[in-house]
């Protein structure tokens, strides 16, 4: 079965996605296999996207660019790796 693809192509696009956009897109988790994520918007939407598709016994994939190492150990140590 073939998945649906959300692309994110906008300008600053990344800000908007916000942890209330996450909350009305929770069909795109469940449907998913794979989540992939990149530090590329807001970090707290990041922690949310990580505990979501992990209740959910998805795959998470993250790219920790850009590159923000005090904000990632503050929750890596609760995540699995």
């Amino acid at each position: 079965m073939r998945r649906k693809q959300l692309h994110n192509c906008h300008s600053g696009a990344n800000n908007l996605c916000d942890v209330d956009y996450l909350r009305r897109n929770r069909a795109r988790f469940e449907e998913s296999d794979i989540v992939l994520l990149q530090m590329e918007i807001p970090f707290e939407s990041v922690c949310y996207a990580v505990e979501l598709a992990s209740g959910l016994h998805k795959t998470v994939i993250l790219n920790p660019a850009p590159h923000r190492t005090a904000c990632l150990m503050k929750y890596m140590r609760d995540w699995t790796i």
